[in-house]
């Protein structure tokens, strides 16, 4: 049942931009005929057509992003699509207002008779870009702080107010995340991690805070080094997160350790995962 209401909620987004767009179309091609018969002005059409175009473009990228989760709705969490769909709410919000505005500017030139009382409003807007749909459509694949911090706290690696007061605090680094591969880890008691933008580096940011999680609880765990500062356990939740989701394509570095936990994985929360390690270490 909650499959079908997620699966509702999209269509209806999905008839709602159509509508938007049908509606938007209807209204300029109507307004532009009042204005060749009116005012016989080609520039005050054509400003007309050119801020209807550029207001649909926005609703056009949007459907990219709708279409995507249409399509792959069953792989996707219900959270990071309802996120995405406030998004589109915001969007529609903002932009609407201009639209308003607009047709309140030619109403006006319309009532008086004067074409000079028709003009373009200050957007109030951002124009989506493609970085932007990308941005959108890598967060609902499942990259992102909140899938982390869930995937994570479920796990028992760390408690939500842990995970945040340690990302809070944490250096995170934009850029090219392969290229900086090095610079993430931990330093004393600093955590270097990269922005969450696709499924690397979503991955390193999974491995970094579950190394993080077990420095931190190498004494009340009782661990030795060998476990603590080990690679086994990061890596082993790096591989169950990719196991969850359909979206990582890219090859995950393995031990044998880590695939042997993997095999085994029974649902087990953290402290039995390294309860585990040291029986097979």
């Amino acid at each position: 049942m909650k499959e079908l209401c997620i699966y509702k909620e999209i269509i209806k987004y999905y008839f709602l931009s159509y509508k938007e767009i049908y509606e938007s179309l209807f209204v300029m091609y109507v307004n532009c005929f009042k204005i060749k018969n009116k005012f016989k002005n080609i520039e005050m059409e054509n400003k007309l057509k050119n801020s209807i175009q550029s207001y649909l473009n926005n609703v056009y990228k949007e459907l990219e992003i709708l279409s995507f989760i249409l399509k792959n709705e069953k792989k996707l969490y219900a959270s990071d699509i309802y996120h995405i769909l406030d998004e589109i709410d915001k969007n529609f919000e903002e932009r609407f207002k201009f639209y308003e505005d607009l047709h309140e500017n030619l109403q006006t030139a319309f009532d008086m008779e004067l074409d000079y009382k028709f003009y373009i409003p200050r957007k109030r807007y951002k124009d989506l870009t493609k970085k932007d749909i990308e941005n959108y459509k890598s967060y609902v694949m499942g990259f992102n702080e909140t899938r982390v911090k869930e995937f994570l706290e479920d796990e028992g690696v760390i408690s939500e107010e842990k995970f945040d007061e340690v990302y809070k605090s944490a250096k995170k680094l934009g850029g090219n995340v392969n290229k900086n591969l090095e610079l993430f880890g931990i330093y004393s008691n600093k955590i270097v991690l990269p922005t969450i933008k696709d499924s690397l580096s979503t991955l390193v940011n999974i491995h970094e805070i579950t190394h993080f999680a077990l420095i931190k609880n190498k004494e009340k765990l009782s661990l030795d080094d060998s476990i603590a500062y080990c690679d086994d356990i990061p890596i082993f939740y790096e591989l169950l997160f990719k196991q969850y989701n359909d979206f990582i394509d890219i090859d995950i570095h393995t031990t044998p350790l880590a695939l042997e936990l993997l095999k085994s994985y029974d649902d087990e929360p953290f402290e039995e995962q390294i309860n585990k390690l040291k029986k097979i270490k």
